[in-house]
């Protein structure tokens, strides 16, 4: 009898420790016990207020869309999808009706009534399912005229063409382009004649000339689809033109977040997400945000219109999100953010599309410094086959040791802030010492189209986007067979590095082939960085020149070419020599005060006998009278490329009749060849 009953208590017990699975669906009732599709649950809230325990499961199920929020609150749990068709939705939007109409084409709709309310800094309202742009004056009309500029400025006040006699801006929300990667809101406190009046910068006083334009205020509405959110009368103003707001379907967030594991401050964060084949649309900030803790694993998950970042996980560890989609967020994509050491930060197979495009709402947990994926951790950080297109800051923005950003398409970049990359990382350049670096690369990346943001800088006359970017101090780097063309910069860039191996990459048709800065420090304790111990080689820079900068060199004794001298290793690089352009190096160096400022183009046999670069190889200049053609292969499969008419040649002079094979992320440049000689493949003389 004791033995049954042993047997009977143990049965008992892995029963109980058993785990359970709990599902949803749309056309579900709370009032079941939700351990089965026949019982299924109906809304979100039943899952925090379910009594979970480790390795539950909540089965989601195809077809249906849930309004709320996922608040994970056990450590341990699965989220995916059952039955067949569409994944389950998660959406945080609302419709909004009972429009009126105000006169002069402006229409105002209650957001009341609903479950919850929509907030008054509301950042998010879509037309038709399509993003709307908040309201600002001067009108968005392309980037040029879309900005008025300051005539005088101190860290508290602005002076420009915007006078009170026409519309006093005193409670609307400015927004400055004060430094070329931001745009600062403060509200407007004061306005008398052209004077505006606002609370203090922390990124200081606006650079004279910089531009500025004002938002959230309800006299800016003049354009279709320009909205503002009265957060007094919880109310929505929206103008449409000639058109009926009822031919539209107008939606606004009435959560801020999709899914969370913190639950309060004094409930703490839970570990272990699993989460998998689920759709998130449309957050008043962040679809996805998780802080703290370990173990969480997304994959197949697709989102699109957040108010903020599409997902970010915090001051977490070990985590990874694989075969996701993003798409149209006012904030970053994908953002993992976590100074500490990670046993593993792992960003694969995504595609983020239609990112921070509106100036002035592009908002972030990074101090809407964003990107479409930035995964800054201590270590183990990898970033591979994915895709970022419509990036309006930077395209890929990492950080740490163990560090592989490899086989990434990035495409359009830098539409409206610059001063980045499609590529980026940074280290901190003031401090006494570097810290330790190790085993960080950037390999055979394809990264095309750095648009440039200009305008609304007090730099008007270039854009400012490079292809890859080791910024403030960045070492340690292997930088090797990325293509990179199409920029309004440099193909590969850096300021203050040191031990960068830059080798076997293609930069076609960008302002600078290889640029590197050297600045002083704006600590007097610390000497300026000395940009030594880079190797530079086999890379192919069509056609422009290696630029070296010289910033604040009254700090430092050497001169200007023992600088050049002592930065390393510059050979066996391929120039073009085409009619019109230089591609020997090019100084620039300005004392610490910022007077003096010397550019100096030094030509090809000063390179080679004075500086003692491009010395051991004397044939690497192609004289080529033609702009050539890059093909590119941003996949993992090699490619076959047709062309007609005459034959083609690459940068080596080997010959191309009909068809080139381009292997998998790589690029190949072809220029027109009138008779086929020397046919070989292209990649037998570069690294693969």
């Amino acid at each position: 009898m004791k033995k049954l009953i042993t047997i009977a208590l143990f049965i008992w017990v892995v029963k109980a420790n058993a785990a359970n699975n709990y599902y949803l669906k749309e056309t579900g009732s709370d009032g079941l016990n939700g351990l089965s599709d026949a019982n299924a649950w109906v809304s979100l809230s039943k899952i925090f207020a379910a009594t979970l325990a480790a390795n539950d499961t909540i089965n989601l199920k195809r077809g249906s869309t849930f309004l709320g929020t996922i608040m994970m609150n056990r450590n341990n749990i699965v989220f995916r999808a059952y039955g067949t068709g569409a994944k389950p939705i998660v959406t945080g939007l609302v419709t909004i009706t009972g429009w009126v109409n105000l006169g002069g084409n402006i229409w105002e709709a209650p957001t009341s009534g609903f479950s919850a309310l929509v907030k008054p800094d509301n950042n998010l309202v879509l037309r038709d399912g399509e993003l709307m742009r908040i309201g600002r004056t001067p009108n968005f009309t392309g980037y040029g005229n879309s900005y008025y500029y300051n005539t005088a400025r101190t860290s508290t006040t602005m002076t420009g063409p915007a006078l009170s006699s026409t519309t006093n801006w005193t409670g609307a929300e400015g927004v400055f382009r004060n430094v070329r990667w931001e745009h600062t809101r403060k509200t407007i406190t004061a306005h008398s004649g052209g004077v505006i009046t606002f609370a203090s910068m922390s990124s200081g006083t606006p650079g004279l000339g910089s531009g500025y334009f004002f938002q959230r205020d309800s006299r800016t509405l003049d354009q279709d689809g320009e909205w503002w959110q009265d957060g007094v009368n919880n109310k929505l103003r929206m103008y449409f033109g000639n058109n009926n707001p009822n031919a539209y379907t107008i939606q606004a967030a009435i959560y801020d977040t999709l899914f969370t594991n913190m639950t309060g401050p004094s409930a703490g964060y839970f570990n272990g997400i699993i989460m998998s084949d689920i759709s998130f649309i449309g957050a008043g900030e962040f679809a996805i945000y998780v802080r703290s803790g370990t173990l969480h694993r997304f994959k197949n998950i697709d989102i699109r219109n957040t108010g903020w970042d599409a997902m970010a996980v915090v001051s977490s560890f070990d985590i990874s999100i694989d075969s996701s989609t993003v798409k149209s967020c006012l904030g970053g994509g994908i953002l993992f953010s976590n100074a500490s050491n990670t046993t593993l930060s792992s960003i694969t197979n995504c595609t983020i599309d239609s990112i921070q495009l509106f100036a002035g709402m592009e908002t972030s947990e990074q101090n809407i410094v964003g990107g479409g994926i930035l995964n800054r951790a201590g270590q183990n950080v990898y970033v591979t086959n994915n895709s970022v297109q419509n990036a309006g800051y930077v395209g890929i923005n990492w950080y740490g040791n163990d560090a592989y950003i490899k086989y990434n398409y990035i495409n359009k970049f830098c539409s409206i802030r610059d001063d980045g990359a499609g590529i980026y990382t940074s280290e901190n350049t003031d401090t006494a010492a570097y810290v330790t670096r190790f085993n960080r690369n950037v390999i055979s990346n394809i990264i095309i189209n750095g648009i440039g943001a200009p305008y609304g800088s007090n730099d008007t006359t270039d854009g400012n986007a490079n292809g890859i970017y080791v910024d403030d101090g960045t070492y340690n780097v292997l930088i090797d067979s990325n293509t990179v063309s199409n920029l309004a910069d440099a193909g590969i860039h850096g300021n203050n590095n040191r031990y960068i191996t830059a080798t076997n990459n293609t930069v076609f048709k960008s302002g600078k082939g290889y640029s590197t800065n050297r600045f002083g420090s704006v600590n007097p304790n610390i000497p300026g960085r000395t940009v030594i111990g880079m190797r530079i080689t086999n890379n192919i820079f069509y056609p422009h020149r290696f630029i070296y900068g010289n910033y604040q060199r009254n700090i430092e004794s050497s001169t200007l070419l023992a600088a050049q001298q002592a930065i390393g290793i510059v050979d066996s690089n391929y120039y073009s020599l085409r009619t019109g352009t230089d591609t020997s190096l090019l100084e620039t160096s300005t004392l610490y005060d910022g007077t003096s400022y010397l550019q100096t183009v030094r030509n090809i046999t000063y390179l080679k006998s004075t500086v003692g670069w491009e010395a051991v190889t004397p044939s690497r200049f192609i004289s080529d009278n033609t702009s050539g053609a890059l093909y590119t292969n941003p996949s993992n499969n090699v490619i076959t490329v047709n062309f007609t008419g005459l034959s083609k040649k690459d940068v080596f002079g080997n010959g191309y009749n009909n068809s080139v094979t381009v292997p998998a992320w790589r690029s190949i440049i072809l220029l027109d060849n009138g008779s086929v000689t020397n046919i070989r493949t292209y990649f037998l003389k570069r690294k693969k």
